[in-house]
């Protein structure tokens, strides 16, 4: 996997920074599964299972 930054609002920032490293890991795979959809256009199953393996 490779880093990008993104902007978001300040107060998500913060609540990022200040949650614990379980729940980060967490909200990354979320989005990395929702820019996938966004980018491909592929049905979010399709998405989901390939996230899973």
């Amino acid at each position: 996997m490779e880093t990008i930054t993104i902007q978001v609002d300040s107060e998500i920032a913060k609540a990022y920074r200040e949650t614990k490293p379980e729940k980060q890991q967490k909200i990354a795979m979320f989005l990395n599964v929702m820019l996938k959809k966004a980018i491909n256009q592929k049905p979010l199953l399709d998405i989901m299972e390939e996230a899973s393996q």
